[in-house]
């Protein structure tokens, strides 16, 4: 899954640096009147290969949590509190559906939605 998410936003990189050769806008606000107005710029070729990066750290801190027990920590917690409180283990069942989901939309989708953003309204 994160081989798949770090070759996505590496492709929506190149085809963002390929698409949007020059000055793009990565800023913008909301004008009254329902449209939107550009107020900060960047180099495609500084922006891209910087989200492709983020990602990549992103993709890795979410590794590091998994390899270092994260899931198993948070199970054991959850399932003493569960236990506690008679309440049964589906419980933390869906404490790690929580989490996979937390972290594929929060340190696996985010950049690649952003680098596509940006090579639309650019």
């Amino acid at each position: 899954m994160r081989t798949a998410l770090l070759g996505l936003s590496i492709a929506l990189a190149l085809w963002g640096v390929l698409a949007c050769p020059g000055t793009i806008a990565v800023h913008w606000y909301g004008l009254g009147d329902g449209s939107f107005r550009a107020d900060g710029w960047m180099h495609s070729l500084v922006i891209f290969p910087l989200c492709a990066g983020i990602e990549f750290l992103s993709l890795e801190i979410w590794n590091s949590f998994e390899q270092t027990g994260y899931y198993r920590r948070w199970g054991e917690i959850n399932l003493f509190i569960i236990h506690a409180m008679s309440f049964g283990t589906r419980s933390a069942k869906w404490m790690k559906i929580v989490l996979d989901l937390l972290f594929f939309f929060c340190f696996g989708f985010v950049i690649p939605f952003v680098e596509a953003w940006m090579i639309f309204l650019n």
